[in-house]
């Protein structure tokens, strides 16, 4: 299942988990009521979710999810990672953000916004050093071709002229 309105403070600790932590804690690979503790909290897993791929090199299999109304509280120095806010849009992506920063003025307007950004844009940014990397490298290619092409005619060219007088008498005795 999902987390509903009923898993809040105060309620039994619940959890979704990955599938790849879903077979490391049941061998049967149905973990649902299994309990799983972690940073001194037990919960129940009550879903499991495929796992997530975060960045290019690779998935984050062992991942567990819960509430955010039984989350402890976060760290609050300077720096510390904040919590993600994950919104399905079931309609155009700035109309969901208009939306949801209207909704978040609505309820504090003092509250700073970080930037939001969709899972592909997310991505792309992930994946920034691999296409300059990729970009370079088809630079270097497409230059390495254009050289052995002017080098090939180059010598094509060279065997030609050094060779004019013979291909004059080859043609002129038929």
């Amino acid at each position: 299942r999902a987390f509903t309105s009923s898993d809040r403070m105060g309620a039994p600790s619940v959890a979704i988990v990955t599938a790849s932590l879903a077979k490391l804690i049941s061998s049967d690979g149905h973990p649902i009521g299994h309990r799983i503790a972690y940073d001194a909290i037990s919960a129940e897993v009550v879903g499991v979710v495929p796992d997530l791929v975060l960045s290019p090199a690779g998935i984050n299999p062992l991942s567990s999810y819960m509430p955010l109304a039984q989350a402890p509280p976060l760290p609050t120095y300077p720096g510390a990672p904040g919590p993600y806010l994950f919104v399905r849009a079931a309609r155009d992506v700035a109309d969901a953000r208009t939306a949801l920063t209207a909704a978040v003025r609505d309820i504090d307007p003092h509250v700073r916004l970080p930037s939001m950004s969709t899972i592909d844009e997310w991505i792309l940014d992930d994946m920034a050093p691999q296409r300059f990397g990729a970009t370079v490298m088809g630079a270097l290619g497409a230059i390495a071709l254009l050289l052995s092409v002017f080098g090939t005619y180059v010598l094509v060219e060279s065997m030609a002229t050094l060779r004019r007088r013979e291909m004059g008498i080859r043609a002129a005795l038929g």
